[in-house]
């Protein structure tokens, strides 16, 4: 009986050196480090724009630009109408980046002239007008 019991003894001890070494073991692995992270570049506008955000109107779309050679003379940023006026002498310059570029910001255009354009997408209203005098952009969400 006294053999059987130092069997088990020997045999339970056997048992936990064993366990103990594999528990090490694998707590001594390194560590899973997860997903490669990815890359995330940050958008940049069209050659020769401006995001409307980094202008200080950070109520428009993200990705909407103007061209940078012209300063907006002022406007409005609220939330449900985004207004940018423009000296009437650079209304053709905003007009011609934004007949070019328009398409490139995710925006349909829906009627044109040689003065003005109305665009959309999903989720805003666009127009664009310009006389001598002045020239504006108008956005509101839908």
């Amino acid at each position: 009986m006294r053999a059987r019991l130092v069997t088990r003894r020997v045999g339970l001890t056997v048992a936990l050196f064993l366990s103990a070494i594999i528990g090490v073991g694998c707590s001594a692995s390194a560590p899973y480090p997860g997903p490669e992270p990815t890359a995330t570049t940050a958008p940049t506008p069209p050659p020769g724009g401006a995001f409307l955000t980094d202008l200080g109107f950070d109520h428009a779309p993200t990705a909407f630009s103007v061209p940078a050679a012209v300063k907006p003379e002022s406007g409005f940023n609220n939330p449900d109408v985004i207004n940018v006026i423009y000296a009437g002498a650079d209304g053709a310059v905003v007009h011609a980046y934004l007949v070019q570029h328009l398409p490139d910001m995710g925006f349909t255009v829906s009627a044109q002239s040689d003065d003005s354009i109305l665009w959309h997408n999903d989720d805003w209203d666009g127009a664009f007008t310009m006389t001598a005098q002045q020239a504006g952009l108008t956005m509101r969400p839908r």
